[in-house]
């Protein structure tokens, strides 16, 4: 079977029905977890809270920060990392762990496909029942709700970080045909999000001899920006080069999938006949 880049992300769509029906299913399997779903939602609450709590500590110290800022930058923080699809990679190491891979590999559809339906249900899913709650922790400490802008160009902008989150997330997943555990590879990329995308500090407050090594790799995409330019904190608009990038950073994780999906299914069919 030919493993073509535009099975990657999304098969030219011939039957779009299908993909509803399958983002439908998914989007229904998960309010079957009221409680698990309840704990979450609590947690991601707390987490909010704590991080304002630490920030306000920090701003008493140096009253240069701008606290609303950071107030409106951890918010849509939290929305976005209840939003990405972070499940991915843990579904396709599962699928590889439990040798169900074997049966996605007969499908028509292709299992990223499968998959990236599958998340568009969850994020909406998680938008829902997370960014009410947050919201009314926001107004009720602060009495007035967040300040943010969206045009035509920012939610373009966030989808791209959402497909290049994707992707990110299915690399690592196919590590897993290496290494058969994702407990690794997944503390890996935990430590790669947290530290390099801004998800927790604005890479505005890093150093600069981290900043140099930040700004040539395609992290920055993921939370930083997108968070950015919601805010509009960066009044500029992005330059060529930026956009350049972003499209090469797509291609280049496109690629990348795709070699180590044609190398893990070769390894998987040599070792499993």
């Amino acid at each position: 079977m030919n493993i073509k880049t535009h099975d990657i992300l999304i098969k030219p769509i011939n039957n779009i029905k299908l993909y509803i029906t399958l983002s439908k299913v998914s989007f229904s399997s998960l309010q079957i977890y009221n409680a698990a779903i309840l704990v979450m939602i609590i947690r991601n609450a707390l987490v909010f809270m704590l991080q304002i709590a630490l920030w306000y500590a920090i701003h008493k110290s140096n009253n240069d920060l701008s606290l609303p800022y950071i107030i409106n930058y951890l918010f849509l923080s939290q929305i976005i990392t209840v939003m990405y699809p972070r499940a991915s990679g843990r579904k396709i190491s599962r699928l590889i762990a439990t040798g169900n891979i074997m049966i996605k590999f007969l499908r028509p559809i292709s299992i990223f496909t499968e998959l990236f339906f599958d998340n568009l249900a969850r994020s909406f899913y998680f938008f829902l029942v997370n960014s009410i709650p947050l919201t009314i922790i926001y107004y009720v400490m602060f009495k007035q709700l967040p300040h943010i802008h969206f045009s035509g160009a920012i939610i373009i902008f966030c989808l791209y970080s959402y497909v290049l989150c994707f992707l990110f997330e299915c690399i690592f997943g196919c590590l897993s045909f290496f290494t058969y555990s994702f407990w690794g590879i997944q503390s890996l990329e935990y430590a790669l999000t947290g530290l390099l995308t801004g998800k927790f500090i604005p890479l505005r407050f890093y150093p600069q001899w981290l900043l140099k090594y930040i700004n040539i790799l395609p992290f920055k995409y993921m939370y930083y920006f997108p968070i950015e330019q919601i805010l509009q904190h960066e009044k500029s608009v992005l330059s060529t080069f930026d956009i350049f990038a972003m499209l090469l950073y797509l291609l280049g994780f496109m690629l990348l999938l795709t070699f180590a999906y044609r190398k893990g299914k070769v390894c998987v069919t040599i070792q499993g006949g």
